[in-house]
């Protein structure tokens, strides 16, 4: 089940990026899937990707956190109702430079808060970040969550 969970997040990326919106999802008898720029062939059949719980991929942004020299803080950002986290990350706030002072420590899915264990769904993500520099940053924790 966790490999159908991430091929179905690999799949929801690509059929997500701008140039693969005429992308379509084909399966062979076998139960082999791939992605046709143009069409399935002969032999293969169009899967619904709806059924497949591939109907969005979406950033949500957590709460900023003040991060000041020398101290280590956890970003954390999480999914709306009913959707799953399949990446995420921090990044200074929009509009800031980035002087590469706050470095990410870790990066890990969250399942109600805390970081998930094996064979749980993530429905958010933890990045433990440092401020390696000498004034105080802020670092905006993102998530990227894929709706049902």
């Amino acid at each position: 089940m966790k490999t159908r969970n991430l091929i179905a997040a690999g799949l929801a990326l690509t059929l997500s990026a701008g140039a693969a919106e005429a992308a379509v999802l084909c399966q062979k008898k076998s139960g082999q899937v791939f992605v046709r720029a143009t069409g399935c062939r002969k032999r293969e059949a169009a899967l619904d990707t709806t059924s497949l719980g591939l109907n969005s991929v979406t950033v949500r942004l957590g709460t900023p956190v003040v991060v000041t020299a020398g101290s280590v803080v956890n970003a954390i950002a999480s999914c709306n109702a009913g959707e799953r986290a399949v990446s995420g990350g921090a990044t200074p706030p929009f509009g800031a430079s980035s002087t590469d002072e706050v470095l990410v420590v870790y990066s890990a899915p969250m399942t109600g808060q805390i970081n998930a264990d094996d064979g749980t769904v993530p429905d958010g993500w933890n990045t433990r970040v440092r401020n390696q520099g000498g004034t105080t940053a802020t670092a905006v924790p993102r998530v990227v969550c894929l709706s049902p």
